[in-house]
């Protein structure tokens, strides 16, 4: 049962890393599709696409390592 946690915690952080690249993935996604609005109103195309990337990211990441956490508690 200790291996199975510690290899659950070291695979958390890996799992972290991925879903914070899938947020920047979709900000990179949805900044490239403003191009318009960029050159009408760049300051609100910057703040969607800071807006979106990285609380999406974060979310990601709370949610799952909570369910990771429910999981090895549950056991």
């Amino acid at each position: 049962m200790l291996m199975l946690i510690t290899v659950l915690r070291n695979s958390c952080g890996i799992g972290a890393g991925v879903y914070v690249g899938f947020g920047s993935f979709l900000a990179f996604t949805v900044g490239a599709n403003l191009q318009e609005m960029a050159i009408s109103n760049p300051g609100l195309q910057k703040f969607l696409y800071g807006a979106v990337g990285l609380p999406a990211g974060l979310v990601m990441v709370s949610s799952w390592s909570t369910h990771m956490m429910e999981t090895v508690a549950l056991g």
